[in-house]
């Protein structure tokens, strides 16, 4: 049986995997703003995507080893490990499945830049203090992506268990993450609970609540920014 102290840790090395994302961004972003300010009032649209280009690269190249690692950690117990070696044909797909979320997130953010920068310049207008608007609320974009991104680990995450519970031929899954103030209350009747997967399919089909997201409840599970997961339970 998977401990409590087994899911502590492993939350927490996906939410420490988060974090590092993030940290990584400041310095692109501060990049970013810099190249923007040396343009002047000569924007142009695929002058800004190439100033995002370096940004685009950090999101695509990061790699989900970490993530991998201790999701392994975790289900040791009770997936063997012959099981989870078989799931690596399918994490060159989850992976970018799970990246194309952060990339739609940046490419959001970009097309927002892009609309005020381009449509100030035709009108006229001095770029020096929009720039300095868009500048204030950099750690609010950075923010969103790093959210993002989170939400891309946990979906990554329960994906990968799920591929390797199938293999392992396991059916009974714990719901767990614990509550929190912001937690939803689809999440907070169910947490720590456990239920077979045609039940878990029959609770997502059949329930409705804020924040629902379409998809595998594995993967999707409470919906966007979830801190919630799947637990595979011994027979």
């Amino acid at each position: 049986m998977i401990t409590q102290a087994q899911i502590d840790i492993h939350d927490l090395a996906l939410e420490g995997f988060g974090i590092d994302f993030e940290k990584g961004l400041i310095p692109l972003f501060d990049t970013v703003y810099a190249e923007l300010a040396n343009l002047g009032n000569l924007v142009d649209r695929a002058a800004i995507v190439r100033i995002f280009y370096p940004v685009t690269q950090y999101i695509q190249n990061f790699g989900f080893e970490p993530v991998i690692d201790s999701n392994r950690l975790l289900n040791e117990s009770v997936i063997p490990e012959s099981a989870s070696l078989g799931a690596f044909v399918s994490i060159a797909g989850l992976r970018t499945e799970a990246l194309n979320i952060v990339s739609q997130s940046i490419e959001e953010e970009k097309q927002n830049i892009i609309q005020t920068l381009v449509f100030a310049a035709l009108a006229g207008a001095t770029l020096v203090p929009i720039l300095r608007q868009l500048k204030a609320v950099v750690k609010d974009m950075i923010k969103r992506i790093s959210f993002a991104f989170k939400t891309a680990i946990r979906n990554f995450d329960g994906a990968f268990t799920l591929i390797k519970a199938r293999l392992a031929g396991i059916t009974r899954f714990k719901y767990v993450g614990g509550t929190i103030p912001t937690s939803r209350q689809f999440c907070i009747s169910h947490n720590n609970k456990i239920y077979t997967r045609k039940q878990i399919d029959n609770i997502w089909k059949n329930s409705t609540w804020g924040g629902k997201a379409p998809g595998d409840p594995f993967i999707v599970r409470g919906g966007y920014n979830c801190r919630h997961f799947f637990v595979p339970v011994e027979e």
